[in-house]
């Protein structure tokens, strides 16, 4: 477990930061031949029921590569094409861009229990 952190004020109100329990939270991804990437998921926190998803391109950030939520079943990731309201990679012709899929590990009543960021490159050269 995390040590607790020192107390902190914000316009003269105190706030007690409490201890937060350590994961190991992380994915990764890979391009596949389905509508939507296979993302890997290491040390899901228990009681991970789903998980909350949104792609990002860093070169254009504004464009939306879509976003949802998955059903998580601790089998350790989420199967190519699984993933709904996805749209996939499409830099300009000749660019190579780098997208950024953010996770939320999600209990039953779909409150946060930890993050995690992967990122990769399109086309992979």
């Amino acid at each position: 477990m995390r040590p607790l952190l020192p107390p902190f004020a914000c316009a003269g109100v105190l706030f007690a930061s409490a201890a937060l329990p350590a994961f190991a939270f992380s994915a990764s991804f890979r391009w596949c031949g389905g509508p939507s990437p296979a993302i890997s998921i290491q040390g899901a926190p228990k009681g991970t029921a789903k998980i909350s998803w949104m792609m990002r391109d860093a070169n254009a950030p504004a464009y939306n590569h879509g976003s949802g939520e998955v059903a998580y079943g601790g089998k350790g990731g989420i199967a190519c094409g699984a993933l709904s309201n996805y749209e996939g990679p499409s830099p300009p012709p000749g660019q190579q861009h780098l997208y950024r899929i953010y996770l939320k590990a999600l209990d039953a009543s779909g409150a946060q229990l930890a993050g995690a960021t992967a990122e990769r490159k399109f086309p992979e050269r």
